[in-house]
Order: C-alpha cells, then sequence, then structure tokens
C-alpha cells in the first residue's frame, strides 16, 4: 500500500513539476520574456506551441495520465529549456565578469609596480599568467562579440570563475 501511494505522490509531484515548468518557460520566452532573446526564433514558436499543448493536455486527458507520460515530456522540455536558461545566465552574467576582470587587471599592475622584494623569475611568472588570462578573456569577449545571444557560447561560467 506504501508503494501504492509513493506512486501516486511522485505523478502528481511530476505533474506539478511539469505545469510549473510549462508556465514558468512560456512566460520568459514569450514576447518580452526574460528569456526571449536566448531562444532562436524558429525555435522559440515552436516551443511555445508544443507548451500550449502541454498545457492544454494538462487540464484534459494529461489530468490522470501516467507518471512515464508526465516523465518524459518535462525531459523533452527541460532539453529545450534549460540550455536557454543557462544562456540567459552566462550572457546577462558575462559583463560583470568583464568588469571583474578589469579591476583585477588594475590592481596587478599597481601591484607589479608597488611589490620589489618580487624576483625577477617570480615577477615573469605573475605577468605570464597575467598575459594568459589577459588571453582567455580576449577570446571570451570574441566569442561573445561573434555570436547571437540563442547561440550556444563557446565558454562557460566556471571556465570564467
Amino acid at each position: 500500500m506504501f508503494e501504492g501511494d509513493n506512486e501516486i505522490l511522485e505523478t502528481k509531484a511530476l505533474r506539478n513539476t511539469l505545469e510549473a515548468y510549462s508556465y514558468e518557460m512560456r512566460n520568459n520566452i514569450d514576447s518580452y520574456g526574460s528569456f526571449e532573446k536566448y531562444i532562436a526564433p524558429k525555435q522559440r514558436d515552436e516551443f511555445l506551441k508544443d507548451i500550449n499543448e502541454v498545457v492544454d493536455w494538462l487540464y484534459a486527458d494529461g489530468e490522470f495520465a501516467k507518471k512515464s507520460e508526465y516523465t518524459e515530456r518535462i525531459n523533452r522540455f527541460r532539453k529545450i529549456g534549460e540550455p536557454v536558461k543557462q544562456r540567459h545566465f552566462y550572457y546577462t552574467e558575462l559583463d560583470v565578469y568583464f568588469e571583474q576582470f578589469q579591476k583585477i587587471q588594475e590592481y596587478t599592475q599597481a601591484k607589479l609596480g608597488e611589490l620589489a622584494h618580487l624576483s625577477d623569475e617570480q615577477r615573469q611568472l605573475v605577468i605570464n599568467r597575467f598575459t594568459a588570462a589577459q588571453d582567455f578573456m580576449t577570446k571570451v569577449m570574441t566569442d561573445k562579440e561573434s555570436k547571437q545571444l540563442f547561440e550556444d557560447p563557446a565558454f562557460t561560467v566556471t571556465q570564467i570563475q
């Protein structure tokens, strides 16, 4: 009996998750939504159509659907929606990282001039690492400038951090 009750609760939870995710994505990718720019227009239209169909289905035939049906639909939606969320986060946070790096550059250059106790070898090590970081951030900026917001970036926030 416990397993049967557990199955019912899990199914209801999945239904609620699917419903919430559908509304979240529909609101955010629709016109003026915060994710609108981070999904290709054609994909956006198809995704909205699918979301609307699922919302209608949830209140009709999907009211008492099986757990596997809810799981399949939410997995399909997440396959599209999660990359959109990730692009939104990446592109909205990127300028913060560029600003932080600019401050780090200024600080590092100032400190290199102030620290007389560093040996030439230590100073060169700092310069080499600093140059590598600059090269990396230049690649990140070039990547950002070469892509549309709905295209996946070549880098991740974790790599930048």
